[in-house]
Formats: structure tokens, C-alpha cells, sequence
């Protein structure tokens, strides 16, 4: 299946199918010019995009979606989901931690007859998904391991430690999703405005012929930078991202209509398929306020408290809500946005707290190997107790 298909449904919503080559879609000014003209970068429906860091398996490994997804993933297992991210049966840890076993006859080895691109399997083990199917693909040679291309058969030799590097196995970071520190940016799309006029006609693309009323689609701003975190329904420490909906509605004689009309604030969490080798940084996530879910704004200590300044004031911007828009959690650790998900919501106040605790230590220890993160609960005890540490010399000389 070439990738061309799935972009056909998959540059709307998440806009994974966008994302993983790299193109974010952008506000609607054409910008930038090309001479005297919008720039010509445009996708369906006339809409801009400008290009970013495509995700690193297609930019280096020039794998397609097939690669990675599994029939079951995209056809279905026989189940019926709540949610269709539900289906999905490929995880990082599929391939970057793989589980072996060695598969005879079965669905593998007809894939890999109806394929003919990929080396037979006969007694080889295959990595299997977290749902059981096998990954017909993903290939134990010998002491080897090799990924190979579903589209031409191209063998990618896998890398794979025998043991996890200390930056996957820190303490405190038990929780943390791959996406949370390797996805480098995420479409993020706020206060998606919806208008239905009853006194106005639109072509229904059903009929083909004019109906009456109108709807039209606006927005209030784009973003793609500083993904935003928080717990997942899986419990994982997760990238969110706005689905925000303004609906308003008119009558016959264009006469606003507040009682039909509604706004809904959610936040919801998705793989936006942007991953980068190189990770975030840790002051990326413990010292900037979009990471923690507070929005853009100045982080900063008063009187020994956290104190937010938000940069968007919602208020003015006659939105009618009290919080700005990419605000998900209030500095205190109020829940300021809905969740699509049961069991996902914002970091919670005691979460905060221990995040932004590391905040004043980064300026000195921005290296997770420091030795201070080994034991930071122990070295959080010797700062408050040991007044001969060099911390002290440093805040006595800058905040005297």
C-alpha cells in the first residue's frame, strides 16, 4: 500500500499522514510570498503548508506507513474499538525492543509469499506486536537483526543494546512515553470556529445541487512548536494537543443564535508521528511552560511559589473563557481543558511540583548523567542541609 493512500484520509485531525513528511499545515496567509504571489505549497482544498523536520524513519530510513503498520492495525483484528487508535498494533518498543519467535507456516509466511520483496522466513524468528502479530519484516539472523522495506525489500541492519542506556532507565521516568521526549513538534490547531448560517445556501457534495444553509470553517491560531505533556488513559506521560470547537449558529433572518450555539475545550493525546533521533532537552520539559500544560507564557518563583504570567489573554480576545486556549492545567494543578480519553488528564499539582523542582538545578546539572539525578530526593536532602555546597556560593553570589 503506497503512502499516497493513507494521506488521502490521514492530513485532517492529527494530521499524522502530514506530520511524518514533514509538512504542518499553516495558517491560511500563503506566506511566504513567492514574488508577488502566495507560495504554491498547497494541499487539498486549497490549504498552505510549510515544511518541517519529517519524522527520522522516513527522512533517514525512507520507510513508508506500511512498513511499520500491520495488517491487523489497518484492516481490523475482529474487535470493535471505542476508539480507533485502539487498533493500532505497532509500538517503538515492537522494533526497538523486539520480542523474537520463531513462526512456521501461518499468516507470516503468507505475507511474506504475497509480498516476494522480503526474504522468507523458514526458520527465522520474527518480531511479534504487542497484539501478537507477527512482524514478518522485523527478521533475527543469526546474531543480527534485520528490518527490510516492505515496498522494495531494502535490509536496514537494527542496532539493538543489550542493555537500555541510562537516559531510558532514569528514575522518576518510568512513565515517560517514547513520543514525550523524541517527538520533536506536533500540528496543534486552537479554537477551530464552526459557523452555520440558515440564511444562506451551499452546494451538498451528496446531491450535487444547492441546500439550504451554510457552514463554514475558521480558526483562531495554528501552532506546531513546544508539544505540550501530560498523562495519557494508559498512564504514560504523553504529547497533547487542542481539539477545540466554536459552533455558531444564525437564523433565517442572520440573527446570532446563543441558545444552539456551543464551544467545547478538549485536549487529546496522539503519536504525531514527528520523531526525531536527538531527544528533547531537560529544561525542554521541567523549566518551559507550554511542556507543563500551563501555555505560553513566563514561569517564575515569587515568595518561594510557582508563578505563571500567560502570554494569550483569552479574556480581551472576547472568546468568553477566563484561560487562555493553550492553557491545559492551571500552575496549582486545575484542570482547565476536557480529555478525549478516559483516564487522561494534566499533570496534577504533586506532579508539578516534582517536575519543576529539577528547574533550578539545570542551569548548573543540564546533563542527565550529573550524578545529583542519581538519588535527586537525596541530593534535594544535602542541598537543605549542607550549607558548604557550591550551590550555596552560586545563590549567594547571584541572589544575595
Amino acid at each position: 500500500i503506497p503512502s499516497e493512500t493513507c494521506t488521502r484520509c490521514h492530513n485532517r485531525s492529527a494530521r499524522i499522514g502530514l506530520s511524518y513528511f514533514g509538512k504542518f499545515e499553516s495558517e491560511g496567509y500563503g506566506t511566504p510570498y513567492e514574488g508577488n504571489e502566495l507560495n504554491n505549497r498547497r494541499l487539498s482544498g486549497g490549504r498552505f503548508y510549510i515544511n518541517l523536520p519529517a519524522d527520522v524513519h522516513h527522512n533517514k530510513a525512507k520507510m513508508e506507513c506500511i512498513d511499520c503498520h500491520t495488517e491487523k492495525g489497518v484492516m481490523g483484528d475482529g474487535k470493535r474499538y471505542d476508539s480507533l487508535k485502539d487498533q493500532v498494533d505497532i509500538t517503538c518498543e515492537a522494533c526497538h525492543k523486539p520480542d523474537f519467535r520463531e513462526i512456521k507456516g501461518g499468516l507470516a509466511e503468507k505475507l511474506v509469499f504475497l509480498n516476494k520483496r522480503v526474504p522468507r522466513i523458514v526458520n527465522k524468528e520474527v518480531a511479534i506486536s504487542k497484539k501478537g502479530s507477527p512482524l514478518y519484516n522485523l527478521q533475527k539472523v543469526g546474531e543480527a537483526v534485520f528490518f527490510y522495506r516492505k515496498m522494495d525489500g531494502k535490509a536496514i541492519e537494527m542496532k539493538i543494546p543489550a542493555r537500555e542506556e541510562i537516559y531510558h532507565r532514569m528514575s522518576g521516568h518510568e512513565r515517560l512515553s517514547c513520543q514525550a521526549c523524541h517527538s520533536s513538534w506536533i500540528p496543534q490547531c486552537y479554537g477551530c470556529h464552526y459557523t452555520y448560517r440558515q440564511d444562506q445556501r451551499q452546494v451538498d457534495w451528496l446531491s450535487k445541487r444547492e441546500s439550504s444553509g451554510s457552514w463554514r470553517e475558521l480558526r483562531s491560531y495554528l501552532r506546531f512548536s513546544k508539544p505540550t505533556l501530560g498523562i495519557n488513559s494508559k498512564n504514560k506521560v504523553a504529547l497533547f494537543s487542542p481539539c477545540q470547537i466554536y459552533v455558531s449558529q444564525f437564523d433565517e433572518e442572520g440573527r446570532y443564535l446563543p441558545k444552539e450555539s456551543l464551544k467545547i475545550f478538549t485536549m487529546t493525546s496522539f503519536d504525531p508521528h514527528t520523531t526525531q533521533k536527538e531527544s528533547r532537552s531537560c529544561l525542554d520539559c521541567h523549566g518551559d511552560a507550554k511542556s507543563l500544560g500551563l501555555g505560553e507564557g513566563i514561569l517564575h518563583k515569587q515568595g518561594g511559589n510557582w508563578r505563571f504570567r500567560p502570554t494569550y489573554d483569552a479574556w480581551r480576545s472576547s472568546l468568553g473563557i477566563h484561560f487562555p486556549l493553550d492553557a491545559f492545567v492551571t500552575v496549582d494543578g486545575k484542570q482547565l481543558q476536557a480529555t478525549s480519553r478516559k483516564g487522561a488528564r494534566p499533570f496534577n499539582q504533586e506532579e508539578l511540583k516534582r517536575i519543576m523542582a529539577l528547574n533550578s538545578c539545570l542551569p548548573c546539572h543540564s546533563e542527565y548523567k550529573d550524578k545529583v539525578y542519581f538519588n535527586f530526593d537525596e541530593s534535594i536532602k544535602r542541598f537543605q542541609t549542607e550549607k558548604d555546597l557550591p550551590c550555596w556560593e552560586l545563590i549567594g553570589k547571584y541572589a544575595p
